[in-house]
């Protein structure tokens, strides 16, 4: 893959991190193992019902919720959103989630 094939917009940083999603099928603890300013890749405990393009709403820490949307849905475990927010609310989430570890 050249690099002109990455899509990617923004720059992934490992993390591993609990937080509480809320889904419509309901709330539990997941762990985000990678977070960008787009997004974030999340792992769930449990089996999750989640289809691409349903809203999702993160809680973390020094943060009422976080939004956003499916758009990647792997096993029942594993997904990825895209945050719906704006770019100084997302660089604000990642800076603060990434120097807490």
């Amino acid at each position: 893959m050249s690099e002109g094939d990455n899509r990617r917009q923004y720059e992934r940083i490992p993390i591993t991190r609990s937080v509480e999603v809320t889904t419509p099928g309901g709330t539990q603890y997941v762990e985000i193992i990678d977070i960008s300013m787009g997004g974030a890749a999340i792992v769930s405990r449990g089996s999750l019902e989640i289809g691409l393009g349903e809203p999702v709403e993160l809680r973390v820490e020094n943060f009422e919720k976080v939004p956003g949307r499916v758009v990647r849905a792997g096993s029942k475990s594993d997904f990825a959103i895209a945050f719906d927010l704006d770019e100084t609310e997302a660089r604000q989430i990642v800076d603060d989630l990434i120097n807490e570890n």
